[in-house]
């Protein structure tokens, strides 16, 4: 993952070695590691906040709260009409940026993790499990850039008869300092996010703990002066998308989870690619720290996927898919005829998905996952269709649990599905319960 949701977030190499020889020093005069997940969230929020403190972070105006204000209970009105999912009647809150990477940090952690842990254990089964001692020689040179405390260890380490006895602590200490270069890295990506997410659920799915629709006043002014729109028109657009994935991942709570075990499933079939780091690491001159980070850099991880990775993928675009036409559905049927520049919105949105606006970013730089055009047009198609012959109510009722819900292979026959499901949806609903409920009890329930 060297470019986290598709940023660049810059070319301070010397600086990430320094810091990570640093840190590595640190830890093996407390003879103990730092950090115990796959990633040192710490390190995220030193990174994040290093991004934000070079791109700006102004406060929010008293006007614009007003705005959003407005903007919100407005928008809960129209959308009452547009779906039968309810309404919770919160207020919204206006954030900055640096409050939106804090917010949402808990709901990172659920979704990164996962994947971390992945890469950590595809890492370490490449680390040999037993070396004979004096096996490995380490250049002078590169040992006269560490500190002398940790190249007086690694010199101790090799020449070690006792080898496997202090590998142990080397893999513990190395697992910490991967977490802590994912976190820095991961951090950046996250602090360039943060310059541009519109609001609490623009990367497709609810980051915060609340149902509270949330917007980040700086990034929607830059957004809405860059279409030469008003801001309160622009507000209204949003606050209907803000509220409309708020209504859906409140009234399916299993949305959530589904999303999170795709993206576990598909971590815990990473695998390392040996040869491209022997291959890497051959090449390079290992007192230059800036050829040691583009090596490190580079794309170490096998391309082909394993069918479980594939099948997970598949799961999780299709979900993405079908939250985002839904939304973009009602989202539409919900401003018709009220709101001038809704179609310049709706457009411009559209485009920033397809050129990888926040969400599609996220979701390839985490699991490769490219959300493709194609797949939101074609359940939106099905949304659609939906509301036309079955009605709003019967439409947002299958998102009452996930079996009800269009296939990959019903985006592409609407007209089955949609006779399939016109006839007794609660009825479908109870069988698969009843279904669910005949199926035998593992030993551990």
């Amino acid at each position: 993952m060297p470019n986290p949701f598709g940023f660049s977030p810059g070319d301070d190499a010397q600086g990430d070695m320094g810091e990570f020889f640093e840190n590595l020093g640190r830890m093996m005069r407390s003879g103990g590691t730092q950090n115990s997940g796959p990633v040192d969230w710490d390190a995220v929020k030193k990174s994040s906040s290093a991004i934000l403190k070079d791109a700006g972070d102004a406060s929010v105006a008293t006007e614009f709260i007003d705005q959003a204000t407005a903007a919100t209970d407005l928008a809960d009105i129209w959308l009452n009409e547009a779906t039968s999912l309810p309404s919770g009647g919160e207020k919204c809150a206006v954030i900055t940026r640096a409050q939106w990477i804090q917010e949402t940090l808990t709901a990172w952690q659920g979704l990164v993790d996962p994947v971390a842990q992945g890469l950590s254990q595809a890492m370490s089964g490449i680390i040999p499990q037993d070396i004979e001692a004096g096996a490995i020689d380490i250049p002078e040179q590169l040992l006269e850039q560490l500190p002398p405390e940790v190249a007086a260890q690694m010199k101790e380490l090799i020449g070690s008869g006792d080898f496997s006895k202090m590998l142990a602590p080397l893999m513990a200490m190395t697992k910490s300092m991967g977490a802590t270069l994912f976190g820095n890295q991961f951090g950046q990506g996250l602090g360039t996010m943060a310059t541009e997410v519109l609001s609490a659920t623009d990367v497709g799915i609810p980051l915060t703990s609340s149902r509270r629709p949330t917007f980040l006043a700086t990034n929607v002014t830059h957004f809405s002066d860059g279409l030469n729109l008003e801001v309160s028109d622009t507000l209204i657009y949003l606050a209907l998308r803000e509220l409309a994935h708020q209504r859906l991942f409140t009234a399916a709570p299993w949305l959530r989870s589904h999303i999170q075990s795709a993206m576990s499933q598909y971590a815990g079939g990473v695998e390392v690619d040996t040869s491209a780091i022997e291959e890497a690491l051959s090449h390079i001159d290992p007192t230059n720290i800036d050829e040691i980070n583009e090596a490190l850099g580079a794309d170490l991880f096998v391309q082909s996927r394993t069918p479980d990775q594939e099948a997970a993928l598949a799961r999780l675009e299709l979900l993405i898919a079908l939250i985002e036409s839904w939304v973009t559905v009602v989202v539409t049927n919900a401003v018709e005829n009220r709101l001038p520049s809704s179609n310049a919105l709706a457009e411009t949105l559209r485009r920033r998905r397809a050129a990888g606006g926040p969400a599609e970013k996220f979701f390839v730089g985490l699991v490769g996952l490219e959300i493709r055009p194609r797949k939101i047009r074609e359940a939106g198609t099905v949304w659609q269709e939906l509301t036309k012959k079955i009605g709003v109510q019967d439409r947002d009722n299958l998102w009452t649990h996930p079996d009800l819900l269009p296939t990959t292979t019903d985006l592409e026959d609407v007209e089955s599905f949609i006779a399939n499901h016109s006839h007794d949806l609660m009825g479908d609903l109870q069988k698969i319960i009843d279904d669910e409920g005949k199926q035998p009890q593992s030993e551990d329930n």
